[in-house]
């Protein structure tokens, strides 16, 4: 209980210890005490002295204390950011950073004890303090309190908001493609792939943890060079469905890894991904791709983190949820390719939104096929055989691309 009570403004600054105000909430428990005295009363609820108070509601609004505590407990959107901050505060002024950071500290040591640790005090506390409010002053803390976080998120994302409108500003001659990409996501949402994670491809869980860190790496790098607004990270919100039990293992080498060509996306995997498109309320999160899908298995693990780390090494299956054999098809292709794994934020992803009725998943394939590695990079025949010899960034991931959507 000290460790809370020591973020109290009135300890904070020096007018009473938290041991007093400690030892008050626990006589108060026990039923020790009855009544309190007017000083004890500030001390409990973290009042200023009344002189103090009725200055800074003067200073804060026209309202007297009543009329602020009606408004903020009924009608908090009403209050202006002065009464806010003051309400909220319990009626202290000038709140320092170093106290809201001591504050921050306290409540986050009490939490990594636990969270029903932190709320079992905070309850102790409201608990306690509740007879001794005014009418409906309880109330009016925590409306301005939540008032405070509302509007908060509000600008926030109005800044966000502001910020990618900037920044696509400047990239609408050079990149107009991105423009349509955070648009699209806007509009829908979200963006992002359903992604299927084998568990047999990781020897442990610290493996795991090690891939998905190289993968969320290599995928800012890409945004970065890319230059994606931040709200377009905001908006992804991929899918990650468990991996189908009864599907077949892959077949390894000695070497451990896959001795096929590609990965056994069997019926099982497939009929997974269709039960889950016709899930009710549409089935995926908004705006994630459901012409497409991704498979992580041992083989691609291993271009992660088995071979010497560069960007376009890495890929990814990508599979034809709604692949049927067909002899329009090469004969070799069956409803999967290799895609560079940074080209997931820009040529595929652009290729499977907005451009799939030019281009078929076998076309896709088509292209793999002809390019450096059989991954897919790019829909442009004269960047097929593009290579970079970078850890952090691969190619095609810079330079002004005004065609991306043409």
């Amino acid at each position: 209980m000290e460790q809370y009570v020591k973020g109290f403004t009135r300890v904070l600054r020096n007018i009473d210890s938290a041991n007093h105000i400690a030892k008050l909430i626990s006589d108060l428990e026990s039923q020790a005490l009855s009544d309190i005295s007017p000083r004890d009363k500030r001390s409990l609820l973290d009042f200023p002295e009344d002189v103090e108070l009725d200055a800074n509601i003067r200073k804060c609004t026209s309202l007297s204390r009543a009329d602020l505590v009606q408004r903020a407990a009924h009608a908090p959107e009403e209050l202006t950011a002065a009464e806010i901050d003051l309400v909220k505060e319990h009626y202290w002024l000038d709140i320092s950073p170093s106290e809201d950071e001591t504050r921050i500290k306290l409540n986050y040591a009490l939490c990594k004890v636990s969270n029903e640790h932190y709320e079992g005090i905070f309850n102790r506390v409201k608990a306690v303090r509740a007879p001794f409010y005014a009418q409906d002053e309880a109330e009016a803390i925590y409306n301005a309190q939540v008032e405070h976080g509302r509007r908060a998120m509000v600008e926030y994302r109005a800044r966000v908001e502001r910020e990618a409108q900037a920044q696509l500003a400047k990239l609408d001659a050079r990149r107009p493609w991105l423009r349509r990409f955070y648009e699209d996501a806007q509009a829908a949402g979200g963006w992002g792939y359903v992604q299927y994670k084998d568990p047999a491809a990781f020897d442990s869980e610290a493996q795991k943890e090690q891939h998905d860190s190289y993968l969320s790496g290599r995928a800012l790098h890409a945004r970065i060079a890319l230059s994606f607004p931040n709200r377009l990270d905001v908006l992804h919100a991929p899918e990650f469905p468990g991996w189908p039990s009864g599907t077949p293992d892959l077949l390894l080498g000695d070497d451990g890894l896959p001795r096929e060509e590609g990965p056994d996306v069997d019926a099982n995997l497939e009929a997974r991904f269709q039960k889950l498109r016709r899930r009710s309320e549409g089935g995926f999160r908004k705006g994630v791709l459901t012409n497409v899908f991704l498979v992580h298995d041992r083989g691609t693990v291993h271009t992660v983190l088995g071979m010497q780390g560069l960007s376009d090494e890495m890929w990814v299956w990508a599979v034809d949820p709604d692949y049927e054999p067909s002899p329009e098809h090469h004969p070799q292709y069956r409803g999967y390719l290799k895609v560079r794994l940074q080209q997931l934020v820009k040529n595929f992803y652009l290729a499977r939104r907005f451009r799939s009725d030019e281009f078929s998943m076998a076309d896709l394939w088509d292209m793999a096929r002809r390019s450096r590695q059989q991954m897919f990079n790019s829909l442009n025949e004269a960047e097929f055989q593009h290579f970079s010899v970078d850890r952090f960034l691969g190619s095609l991931m810079k330079g002004d691309d005004t065609n991306l959507l043409q």
